[in-house]
């Protein structure tokens, strides 16, 4: 057998990586120095549209008139999209259906966006999207969590677990105590808002720069939104300034939003600035959005508990049985 020589030199250099050793992000040294890029860091490209959107001023109420003339009047705006120009579906719900990208007849929460302005710059879209002169017929609105639970008002329905029976042993409890806790709580505060690039491709589709946490969840919805197969819609998540959760879901309706808008302001022939006309196959408008469309960067939550508990004699439980 082959001997090896008496004198090995030793390695000069050591592998990256190894257990016990200090690793370091890979954008570490690019936060540090303020090179890491986000999407409002990324250069404009050329012939860059802004997007805005209306928002509704009533809780719960149907929309019975909506005139836009003045926005689409205001200096800059190329387009406005209402949700009778969404080439595809107009229900973005991630799991369960009931989130409209654009209102329709009916509103249910201050904020909704009622349609998407398009201009030259992002003073012009937020300016024009405050001319629109809408009209509605206020109806009930819950707004309290206590309010919601008198009138059964739920998101959902109800899922119960139950054994034995409750109200039985409350009422045959000699002593009872019954609670509501109120919780104000703040979910956390992420650095970046919300923000979206989208760029036309050269096969009809769009590319999608969106700080997500759930990149697949984006390309699906755009593409069923622009009536488009999912290969066609491209999604890139580069780095996200915080998430905790409230970039899973809420980036969706931005990219499906703005994707729309690009879809719609088709460029005539060799025009340099897209004209206003609708074409849900004609991709040609670059749109970005660098605030939030509908809602504030964090969210906050108001849960409401009720509790009811009974005891046959001191530090004894009767309900929940055992």
């Amino acid at each position: 057998m082959r001997k090896l020589p008496p004198n090995i030199p030793r390695p000069t250099t050591t592998a990256k990586g190894l257990t016990g050793t200090q690793a370091f992000h890979d954008s570490a040294w690019k936060h540090v120095r303020g090179q890491a890029r986000y999407i409002d860091d990324l250069p404009e490209p050329a012939e860059l549209l802004h997007a805005a959107v209306g928002q509704s001023t009533h809780a719960h109420a149907r929309i019975t008139a909506m005139d836009l003339s003045e926005v689409w009047a205001y200096p800059g705006v190329v387009s406005v999209m209402t949700v009778e120009d969404v080439p595809g579906h107009t229900d973005i719900g991630p799991v369960f259906p009931g989130d409209p990208v654009l209102a329709g007849d009916v509103v249910e929460h201050v904020g909704q966006p009622l349609f998407a302005v398009a201009a030259t710059s992002h003073r012009a879209a937020r300016q024009a999207a405050r001319l629109a002169k809408v009209s509605y017929e206020p109806l009930p609105a819950a707004l309290t969590a206590e309010a919601a639970l008198d009138q059964q008002l739920f998101v959902r329905p109800s899922h119960t677990q139950l054994r034995g029976d409750p109200d039985k042993a409350l009422a045959e409890a000699p002593n009872r105590l019954q609670a509501q806790m109120h919780v104000g709580g703040q979910e956390h505060f992420y650095l970046e808002g919300q923000a979206c690039l989208v760029e036309p491709t050269e096969d009809a589709g769009v590319f999608v720069h969106t700080s997500s946490q759930h990149p697949s969840e984006v390309q699906k919805l755009v593409a069923e939104v622009l009536d488009l197969p999912i290969h066609e819609v491209q999604v890139e998540v580069r780095r996200m300034g915080g998430g905790f959760g409230g970039k899973e879901t809420q980036a969706a309706p931005l990219a499906s939003a703005i994707s729309t808008s690009s879809s719609s302001s088709s460029s005539t022939s060799s025009s340099v600035r897209p004209a206003a006309e609708w074409d849900s196959r004609g991709v040609t408008s670059t749109f970005i959005v660098r605030r939030p469309l509908s809602s504030p960067a964090s969210r906050r939550y108001t849960p409401r508990a009720r509790a009811r508990e009974g005891t046959q004699a001191e530090n004894s439980t009767c309900w929940p049985p055992l």
